[in-house]
């Protein structure tokens, strides 16, 4: 993704502060931990048990895991928990094993899996605490990667909300014998990946080691929220005179925008001071190149806020419109 300078800016020292260089309880309010989860435990206590290693006061995930599935998810604390709305969507990526119920050929099971490729339509099955209608979603990859009679292992790259072990049952009901699925690991959550993951026994001790006065290894664990959320959506980067009234919800005009991501109109955005502070997700209301080229005009809305209203003064100045 390029970014592109629309004007030269400058940010005044005094006001804010680069994510990185928060005071570490204010680093903690606004992180996003990557959790290995491990077995046996839900999603909630799992992230419930980094919330008490951290002392957080309250927590949420990018996306649930069943009890026995493991691997990569991300945990928001306190000011960060907003962003667990945009992570939910972002595209998952899943290895595991599945058990065929009949015998089959490498042919056979090779159509029925290119047959759940693209746009699939799934009903959530009844243990999900989401509503049970059927919706669509979009399945990037399923291969299998190896296979031993009846049992196989599998690769899955699908749409955030996508039931794995509905795929698994719905390719058993496909070849007509059926199938379980019998072992299922999150390798990736959008930009999350098992290499960045941790254990909650990693946590436990970068906090001991923090209270003992070593911060170093507790910051390299815990990401800033503002740089998650700019990994995931197009950035535009707000002059220190208009924060305050973006903070307020007043659109943004173009004379208040520094520099910017590509992006589209009507597509969500995320709102950044020149510090890289992260102000909240706005709706794009041009095109960036039109950005890029107009003198005037309104570039996105606030939709949702995350930044406190004072950090910035209110300088005004023409970066900002009440239309």
């Amino acid at each position: 993704m390029s970014f592109h300078v629309r004007a030269e800016c400058a940010t005044d020292p005094a006001c804010g502060c680069p994510p990185r260089e928060r005071e570490l309880r204010e680093y903690i309010r606004w992180g996003v931990v990557v959790l290995d989860k491990p077995p046996d435990c839900t999603s909630r206590r799992a992230a419930d048990a980094v919330r008490r290693a951290l002392g957080a006061a309250k927590v949420g995930h990018g996306g649930t895991l069943d009890p026995a599935v493991t691997g990569v998810l991300p945990v928001l604390l306190d000011r960060a928990t907003p962003v667990a709305a945009v992570l939910l969507g972002c595209d998952k990526e899943y290895e595991g094993t599945l058990r065929l119920h009949g015998e089959v050929t490498d042919t056979g099971l090779a159509a029925a899996v290119a047959r759940l490729c693209g746009v699939i339509v799934q009903t959530p099955p009844r243990r999900s605490r989401v509503k049970r209608v059927p919706r669509e979603r979009a399945v990037h990859v399923f291969e299998v990667t190896r296979r031993s009679g009846r049992q196989a292992e599998f690769r899955v790259r699908c749409q955030g909300g996508t039931y794995v072990r509905k795929l698994i049952h719905d390719l058993g009901q496909g070849l007509g014998c059926g199938a379980h699925m019998a072992r299922l690991r999150r390798t990736h959550a959008g930009r999350f990946s098992l290499e960045q993951a941790v254990p909650r026994e990693a946590v436990e001790e970068a906090a001991r080691r923090a209270l003992q006065g070593d911060e170093a290894v507790l910051r390299g664990l815990v990401h800033p929220a503002d740089e998650v959320i700019c990994r995931v959506l197009p950035r535009l980067t707000v002059d220190d005179g208009a924060v305050e009234a973006v903070c307020s919800g007043a659109p943004l005009a173009v004379p208040g925008v520094c520099g910017l991501d590509e992006f589209e109109a009507g597509e969500r955005i995320a709102m950044t001071t020149l510090k890289g502070e992260l102000i909240g997700m706005g709706e794009a209301r041009m095109d960036f190149g039109d950005v890029l080229a107009a003198r005037h005009g309104i570039v996105a809305t606030p939709r949702r806020i995350l930044m406190e209203r004072g950090i910035y003064p209110a300088w005004g100045g023409g970066h900002v419109s009440a239309s």
